[in-house]
């Protein structure tokens, strides 16, 4: 019998992923606070533990609501907590982590004697200080953006990697025939920008293709002349 996923809540200072047990249960972890909490977002980190958002109630006069994040170990142990939060209500539904290992959360903010809520988004920057080791990020993640695009005839490749690694980066025709190697060497971490220019190319779609260890990622090129 498979485990029924009934909710990830959040109880106070530690947080809780909460399963109706079965045959093949793992674990379950099981903390406390004196309000009525729950998660809403959970994603699996770099580093194999977890991250959850959600709604923190907190028990004063008047009580309201704050955003409040967990940071897990992959055996559910809490490695550090943090609440955000002012006048009214806040409220977290979603968590995100990014290639440079902070998190993006998405939610509702309601300011004080209003019944309306807007949309809410914030940025965490890595917090390293809240766990016992640092994350540990995939040394070949990385993000790889072009502008412009549609682009006569020349256009910026970036990409943005985690860590060191070895990069390929080339562009290809609709017959994965290469037409241009940009860049294929070892690429210290941080963000790097390439120029292609297709002036000898015809109009059409071509493809970018960006290898970093591993890893790899494509991105459609339109040249338009």
């Amino acid at each position: 019998m498979k485990t029924a996923w009934i909710m990830v809540v959040i109880l106070g200072c530690v947080a809780s992923l909460y399963a109706q047990p079965g045959p093949d249960t793992l674990w379950t972890r099981t903390y406390g606070w004196s309000g009525n909490d729950t998660a809403f977002g959970l994603q699996q980190t770099f580093d194999g533990g977890f991250i959850l958002a959600g709604t923190a109630t907190i028990p004063v006069d008047p009580p309201h609501t704050d955003v409040f994040t967990i940071k897990t170990d992959g055996q559910g142990s809490m490695q550090g907590w943090r609440s955000y939060g002012g006048p009214g209500n806040q409220g977290a539904y979603d968590v995100v982590q990014l290639y440079d290992g902070g998190y993006i959360l998405a939610g509702y903010a309601t300011p004080i004697g209003s019944d309306n809520s807007d949309l809410w988004l914030m940025r965490l920057a890595p917090d390293v200080s809240s766990v016992e080791n640092s994350v540990v990020l995939h040394p070949s993640s990385f993000i790889l953006s072009v502008y412009p695009n549609p682009f006569n005839p020349v256009t910026e490749i970036r990409y943005d990697l985690v860590a060191s690694a070895h990069v390929s980066l080339g562009v290809y025709d609709l017959l994965a025939r290469e037409v241009a190697m940009l860049k294929d060497e070892f690429s210290q971490a941080g963000s790097h920008r390439v120029t292609f220019d297709g002036s000898g190319l015809v109009s059409g779609i071509y493809f970018a293709r960006l290898d970093a260890g591993t890893f790899s990622q494509t991105m459609k090129l339109v040249l338009l002349k």
